[in-house]
């Protein structure tokens, strides 16, 4: 169990979280019928992994917050959780828990996702690597970039990495990647590329070229890359039949995007527990006060 924590000390919190890549929930109290151990404006944060920082009220309550916090991270939805023995006719926005403690009290509590920035990684000294990287920073990415290119491009929001030590590197989650070395080393900046676990991975090159590099490159792969090999995207980007750099590196960019809102709708739809009423909410009774 954690203390109680001040506004400034949450603040703080939050900020760790975000330089860490951590996705979590700020969870507000926003009404409140007594009894209950909670009070208008007490604070928490719910991480993606369950970890709770600050004061929501007893374990009943912080059990909804908990859950509901999960479903808004999946959905990257804001909700407004009603905990309580009445449950309100049911609006767009709002989940209720009914509350099994003999406190009987009700406690409202608006939850809001903090989404981490999808990583983009982009391997390569090519043209149409540094349009890549400019695009991305001015995109809503972490964008990552080799050392080596990053002494031609000015300007912040990129990340420099050492691209034959990239496993080593500990904050990965699972980032784009785009292998744009264009004829230059293309058989080991694949390799680099593959070293890592990713949710894409385009090689900008002809179908014919890409699968020469993948031929040569296979057998000096386990299964693990020999499988990550396979759904390499080649060529790279949406058919916009773009000719310039900064064409080609719109149309990939184009492509991530669409990835990336098709996997967040898909979520949303899917997210059928925080449209209803959910299973009631257990823990120790909320009337009484506890570190949280």
């Amino acid at each position: 169990m954690k203390e109680t924590l001040s506004a400034i000390q949450l603040a703080q919190q939050a900020e760790q979280l975000i330089a860490q890549g951590v996705n979590f929930c700020w969870a507000t109290v926003v009404q409140v019928t007594p009894p209950s151990s909670a009070s208008v404006g007490c604070k928490a944060l719910v991480t993606d992994r369950g970890e709770m920082f600050g004061w929501v009220g007893g374990g009943c309550v912080q059990s909804a917050v908990r859950k509901a916090s999960r479903d808004c991270l999946k959905n990257q939805q804001s909700r407004l959780l009603d905990i309580g023995e009445q449950i309100s006719e049911q609006l767009p926005g709002v989940s209720t828990f009914p509350q099994t403690c003999h406190s009987e009290g009700k406690v409202q509590v608006f939850i809001d996702p903090f989404i981490a920035l999808p990583q983009l990684l982009v391997l390569g000294q090519s043209p149409v690597a540094k349009a890549l990287i400019n695009l991305g920073r001015n995109s809503g990415f972490e964008v990552y970039a080799d050392i080596k290119v990053m002494e031609e491009i000015r300007g912040e929001n990129v990340t420099t990495v050492e691209v034959d030590n990239l496993e080593e590197y500990q904050h990965w989650r699972q980032p784009y990647v785009v292998v744009a070395s264009q004829g230059y080393s293309d058989e080991s900046c694949l390799a680099n590329g593959l070293s890592i676990e990713h949710q894409y991975l385009a090689f900008i090159a002809s179908q014919k070229k890409a699968e020469k590099v993948k031929s040569r490159l296979a057998s000096k792969l386990d299964a693990v890359g020999q499988q990550r090999l396979s759904r390499i995207k080649s060529p790279a980007g949406l058919d916009i039949k773009a000719i310039t750099p900064e064409q080609i590196a719109i149309s990939i960019l184009a492509e991530i995007i669409l990835r990336l809102n098709h996997q967040r709708l898909a979520c949303q739809r899917t997210g059928a527990s925080t449209d209803g009423s959910t299973q009631p909410a257990h823990g120790s009774c909320c009337s009484q006060k506890a570190k949280g």
